[in-house]
């Protein structure tokens, strides 16, 4: 059996906190958490700017993934080219390069 794919596309947020796609199917709810019901209660708030952050995170995953990828090709060579290139600079590019390739993996299912 193979393994699921996620829902495609952008999402977006209700005023409730619910997640939806561009074909306006129900993705996902940040509603249930804290005490507090009603749309103006602090929980009722703090659901929806969690599916806001969810969102955000969703929407701008690939491009981000890709800035990465194409940041990993450019920063070897600005700091080994680059004229006044010292050790501390082709140091700082070589934790540059550790933590791009990190965020790819982490970015890659």
């Amino acid at each position: 059996m193979s393994e699921p794919k996620h829902t495609p596309g952008r999402l977006y947020v209700d005023g409730g906190g619910n997640i939806w796609n561009d074909a306006g199917r129900f993705v996902a709810s940040c509603g249930g958490y804290g005490g507090g019901y009603g749309s103006g209660s602090a929980s009722s708030r703090e659901n929806v700017a969690n599916a806001e952050r969810l969102v955000l995170c969703w929407n701008a995953h690939d491009d981000l993934l890709a800035a990465c990828e194409d940041a990993l090709a450019f920063v070897p060579l600005a700091s080994t080219e680059h004229a006044n290139a010292n050790e501390q600079g082709r140091e700082n590019a070589r934790q540059c390069v550790e933590r791009l390739r990190e965020a790819i993996a982490k970015g890659k299912p």
